[in-house]
C-alpha cells in the first residue's frame, strides 16, 4: 500500500510544487536509490520487469527509488522536471497475473526516461497500457496484482491519473489531490481511453439510469476497504491543510504520520498509518522508502529522499542531477539479505526501535528533528548551486550513518525491554531469519 500527493502553486507557500510519496511494500523488499545519466541507447530491446518492448534512440536522466528487485520505479523525477508515483488500485476487473504485461513500476520508469512534461507522460502510459496490458506479481514475495493511479506532475501543470485494465481517466489538479489505494475520479476527468462510458455500460459496470462514475464503476469495494485506503487518504488530506501555508516540512509531517498519538506498530492499526507499520498478516506492509521533490518554475527542483524504510525514524536527504552520491554503480545497492548498504543499515536500526517502539523513540526524537531541520535549512541555502548540493548530498547520507550508529548504542545502553506480542515478535523473527539479520 501507499500513499501519494502533490500540492500546486495555488495551495502552496512558495508557489510551488510539491511532491510526496511512501513507497510501502514487503519489510524485506529493500529500495534502492539511483541516478541513471542520459544515455543514447543502442539496443534495440528493452528489459523491463516480465517483458521486453522497443527500445528508445535516448533516455532522460532520472532519479529513482525502486525495489532492488525489479526494473521499474517506485517514484521518480527525470532532468526536466517531471515527476511521477503510482498507487496500487483494485478493480472489479481482476489484474492480469500473466507474465508477459508491465508493471505499474515498469509505467512510471519508462515515462520518466522517454517525456519530458506531464501530459506527455500521460499519453506514454496510456498507450503502453493500451498496447501491452498492465499487472503481472506486483509484490516480492506476496502474490499481489494490481492496477495502478499515478500522480504525474511538472513545473506547469499536475495531473492525477487512474487505470483499470486497458481503461483510464487523468484530471488536472488545480490545488491540492492525494491518492491511496482507492480509485477517486468521478466523471470530472478531462482526458480519457476512447468510449469509457460505452464501455462501462456494456459490461455492466454502470446500471442503466446510473450517472457514469469511473470510480464506482470500476472500484473493487473488498481490496480498497481492507487496504484502510479511506483512513489514510483522509489523513493526507487533513494534515495538508490550510491552503496557502503548505510547504516540504508540511510534506514531511504527512509522511512520517501515524494514526495515533501513542502509536505501537504492533497493534492492527498500523495499516492505516501513513508512514506504514508491518505487524504480520493482518498488514503485511511498511514504508520501504519515501521522497519528496519541489518543483521550481525557474530553479533547480529540490530532492529529498530517505533511501531507507519508515521515515518517522529516518532523515530526507537532497539529491541532485549530475551530481555522484547515488550515481549508478557508484552506491552499495541493497541485495535480498541484510548487507552494509544504507537501506539495510538503517533496517537493522528499525528493527531495534520496534521491540518497544514508544520507549525506544523517545531516546533520539529530539536530535532527529533536530537534524532534519538543519539539513533542511543547509540545503534551503545552497539548493540551486549543483556544486555545494552534490557534496552536501554526500555528507547528508554521511551524517545520517553517523547517526543511526549513535542511536543504536543509545538504544543499546537504555536496554528498554521489549514489548510486543507473541504473534508480532514471531513475524519479525521469520522476517530477521530470511535476510540473515540478527537482532
Amino acid at each position: 500500500m501507499c500513499d501519494t500527493f502533490i500540492a500546486t502553486p495555488k495551495y502552496t507557500k512558495n508557489k510551488t510544487f510539491i511532491f510526496g510519496k511512501n513507497s510501502d511494500r514487503e519489510p524485506n523488499e529493500a529500495q534502492s536509490i539511483l541516478h541513471i545519466p542520459r544515455k543514447k541507447q543502442t539496443d534495440s530491446l528493452l528489459k523491463c520487469t516480465y517483458i521486453s518492448i522497443p527500445q528508445v534512440k535516448q533516455t532522460n536522466a532520472i532519479i529513482i527509488s525502486k525495489p532492488f528487485w525489479m526494473w521499474g520505479a517506485e517514484m521518480g523525477i527525470n532532468e526536466h522536471g517531471l515527476v511521477i508515483g503510482n498507487e496500487a488500485v483494485f478493480s472489479k476487473i481482476s489484474a492480469k497475473k500473466k507474465s508477459k504485461v508491465l508493471t505499474g513500476m515498469d509505467l512510471i520508469r519508462l515515462a520518466l526516461e522517454r517525456t519530458s512534461n506531464a501530459e506527455d507522460a500521460i499519453n506514454t502510459i496510456s498507450s503502453l497500457i493500451e498496447k501491452y496490458g498492465q499487472g503481472g506479481k506486483g509484490g516480492y514475495k506476496n502474490n499481489l496484482y494490481y492496477f495502478n493511479s499515478f500522480i504525474i506532475a511538472d513545473k506547469k501543470s499536475a495531473w492525477v491519473m487512474e487505470t483499470a485494465d486497458n481503461y483510464w481517466v487523468a484530471k488536472k489538479i488545480e490545488s491540492y489531490y492525494s491518492i491511496s489505494n482507492r480509485l477517486t475520479i468521478d466523471n470530472d476527468f478531462d482526458l480519457s481511453s476512447k468510449d469509457i462510458e460505452v464501455l462501462a455500460r456494456k459490461n455492466g459496470f454502470v446500471k442503466k439510469n446510473q450517472e457514469f462514475s469511473f470510480k464506482n464503476a470500476f472500484s473493487d469495494w473488498f481490496f480498497t476497504y481492507f487496504s484502510k485506503s479511506k483512513q489514510r487518504l483522509d489523513a493526507t488530506c487533513n494534515l495538508a491543510t490550510p491552503s496557502g501555508e503548505f510547504t516540504i516540512n508540511s510534506a514531511i509531517k504527512i509522511l512520517t504520520s501515524h494514526h495515533e498519538n501513542n502509536f505501537r506498530p504492533q497493534k492492527n492499526y498500523a495499516g492505516g498509518s501513513v508512514c506504514m507499520h508491518a505487524n504480520g498478516m493482518l498488514n503485511p506492509t511498511q514504508t520501504t522508502g519515501s521522497m519528496i521533490v519541489e518543483l521550481h518554475k525557474d530553479k533547480l527542483p529540490k530532492i529529498l529522499l530517505t533511501g531507507t524504510s519508515n521515515p518517522c525514524l529516518s532523515l530526507y536527504k537532497p539529491f541532485v542531477f549530475g551530481g555522484n552520491a547515488i550515481l549508478e554503480n557508484n552506491i552499495t545497492e541493497p541485495s535480498q539479505s541484510f548487507d552494509n548498504s544504507l537501506w539495510w543499515t538503517a533496517e537493522k536500526f528499525h528493527r531495534q526501535v520496534i521491540k518497544n517502539y514508544p520507549e525506544n523513540v523517545k531516546l533520539f526524537k529530539n536530535d532527529l528533528k533536530e537534524t532534519q531541520k538543519n539539513i533542511l535549512e543547509n540545503y534551503n541555502n545552497i539548493f540551486d548551486d549543483f556544486e555545494k548540493t552534490n557534496k552536501y548530498s554526500e555528507t547528508a547520507i554521511k551524517l545520517h550513518l553517523s547517526k543511526i550508529s549513535e542511536w543504536s548504542d543509545t538504544l543499546k545502553n537504555k536496554n528498554n525491554k521489549e514489548k510486543s506480542n507473541l504473534f508480532y515478535k514471531n513475524f519479525w523473527k521469520k522476517q530477521n531469519k530470511f535476510v540473515n539479520l540478527e537482532n
